[in-house]
């Protein structure tokens, strides 16, 4: 009963969400803090909020730092680099409490966009600028109970453009469900990100931060093996976008991964080495005009 109760509640946020007023030409003022963390979850198609059972958890779904299973520490460092002069990366401690305490992390995320031309009122150029944003979070996460798990993440938001800085804070709500059972190969997400005042710029500028919701499941086909992952991103006031993956483990050493999303199709594979795990992300973008190439390391201690 407990399973159907949270699947009605499943589909009715999803209906009064798909209700909500389409507000997508509104400027998402934290753009660069959803390009997002891990190359494993962008090859599954961003579908990472009930399973973000790795060092990316503390932007996915801190509720998962509650228990990393084996090991008491993880470390991510993830590169992407973008065309035109851009760059983005993201860097996380992340550190088991106790089985009673639950675990904590740091993260960093990381943007710059350089050698952007700057033009007077004439149309002249006058010169170069950088477009620099950082994202600095604390998080946190709680098992509750044999099935529940809780967590929450604390942000800082910097923005540098040119001469101008802004800055702002945020909090993400976040809790992971899997009922315990030889025979349960489910379990569900929910995050509800950038809980925000906004954006304070040094001119007097203020700039709003829509909220975004994302509830996610996750079906284990053949154990852990085989898992197939669906999430729905629900922005403020906007379209819910779907984002779906699969991730195959081959051998205990090798997973091949496959997702999509109204942007892109993903296509990724990862490599564990004892303590280490290697995992690399291609992004063909729907537009046509641009492919990413994510790395991401991870240690495991």
């Amino acid at each position: 009963m407990r399973f159907w109760g949270i699947a009605v509640a499943l589909v009715l946020t999803l209906a009064v969400s798909a209700g909500a007023e389409d507000s997508s030409r509104r400027l998402d003022n934290l753009a660069w803090m959803k390009i997002g963390a891990g190359a494993r979850a962008q090859a599954l198609g961003g579908a990472f909020t009930a399973r973000a059972d790795d060092g990316t958890a503390a932007y996915w779904n801190p509720a998962f730092l509650s228990s990393f299973g084996a090991y008491d520490t993880e470390i991510c460092l993830m590169a992407l680099p973008l065309d035109f002069s851009r760059r983005a990366g993201f860097l996380s401690y992340g550190q088991t409490i106790s089985p009673n305490w639950g675990g904590v992390a740091a993260s960093w995320n990381y943007y710059r966009a350089g050698d952007i031309e700057e033009r007077d009122d004439a149309g002249l150029p006058t010169g170069s600028l950088e477009d620099l944003a950082n994202g600095f979070s604390l998080s946190y996460g709680l098992g509750v109970g044999p099935d529940w798990k809780v967590g929450t993440s604390l942000h800082y938001y910097w923005h540098s453009l040119a001469d101008t800085e802004g800055r702002g804070v945020g909090l993400d709500l976040a809790a992971a469900y899997k009922p315990k059972g030889p025979w349960v190969r489910w379990e569900l997400g929910a995050a509800l990100k950038d809980l925000s005042p906004g954006m304070f710029w040094g001119t007097g500028r203020h700039e709003s931060v829509n909220p975004t919701l994302r509830l996610g499941v996750a079906y284990h086909i053949l154990y852990d093996q085989l898992i197939a992952a669906v999430d729905f991103e629900m922005p403020w006031q906007q379209k819910i976008v779907p984002h779906a993956g699969m991730e195959w483990w081959a051998w205990e050493f090798l997973a091949v991964r496959a997702g999509l999303d109204p942007n892109g199709v993903y296509l990724g594979a990862g490599y564990r080495a004892g303590q280490y795990q290697f995992d690399y992300a291609y992004s063909a973008l729907l537009d046509g005009l641009s492919h990413e190439h994510r790395l991401t390391l991870m240690l495991k201690l």
